[in-house]
């Protein structure tokens, strides 16, 4: 079976072949927003061995996957309701304030959006019990929406942008210390292609050495599901060939 960063690196390198070389060190990050992935950032990096005539690609050091991605960033919000409303929002019915409520809907769009130059973030739609408010959270409901500003959206960003950023640097350290790999391109995939702030932070962290590229190709929120498809064309049609039913080990990463 395919893993999720296997199959998208074999789509990321697919689709972009002038853009590598044999010999080429790639670390890939894969899945950000919510879902059943939306907890985990899942890092690995590969090594092309080949290029013509298939891109062939070998695992160098072991994915490292982390709790800090778009769940990290609800959880951290969720803190700031708390602190800012209190007894007002615990008490808030789940169906108001749950996964899929009104109000974490709007989140999730404000979320998607937020970069480091975004302006006020929209209202999110809770009905909160206004006897309950603390005196210093009015200025922050009010017509049942609740007022976000960007400072807040940078707090509740900044702790899971950072844990990132450090995920990142241990695994090139890994490659580097374990494997004598030197990284030379991180690739941004899924939901990181989606995310403004991730993507600047990221940049500006890593973008500082000429030999370390940093990029998010267009395909990057299609790649795992159209790598796993891609992958599966190659070894029916490497079956039919050799009539074997045994997929070469290239196509899947160890």
């Amino acid at each position: 079976m395919t893993t999720e960063p296997g199959a998208a690196v074999n789509e990321v390198l697919r689709t972009t072949e002038p853009a590598f070389r044999v010999g080429d060190s790639v670390l890939m990050c894969d899945r950000w927003w919510g879902g059943g992935g939306g907890g985990t950032v899942d890092i690995a990096t590969f090594g092309i061995t080949n290029v013509h005539p298939h891109m062939r690609w070998q695992s160098i050091a072991s994915a490292q996957g982390g709790l800090c991605a778009g769940i990290a960033v609800d959880s951290w919000f969720y803190g700031l309701m708390v602190e800012r409303f209190g007894e007002a929002f615990i008490q808030a019915e789940l169906k108001h304030k749950g996964p899929r409520s009104f109000f974490m809907r709007d989140f999730e769009e404000v979320k998607r959006a937020f970069g480091p130059h975004s302006g006020e973030p929209r209202g999110l739609r809770l009905n909160l019990d206004p006897d309950l408010l603390p005196a210093h959270a009015h200025q922050y409901y009010g017509d049942r929406e609740v007022y976000l500003t960007h400072e807040d959206l940078r707090k509740c960003f900044e702790q899971v942008a950072n844990a990132i950023a450090d995920l990142i640097e241990t695994q090139l350290t890994v490659a580097r210390q374990q494997c004598g790999a030197v990284i030379n391109r991180i690739v941004l995939v899924e939901g990181f292609s989606q995310s403004p702030y991730i993507r600047t932070v990221i940049n500006n962290k890593f973008h500082h050495s000429p030999m370390l590229a940093v990029t998010s190709p267009t395909t990057a929120q299609e790649a795992v599901v159209r790598g796993r498809v891609h992958i599966g064309m190659l070894v029916r049609a490497l079956q039919r060939e050799v009539y074997s039913i045994r997929a070469p080990s290239w196509c899947s990463s160890p």
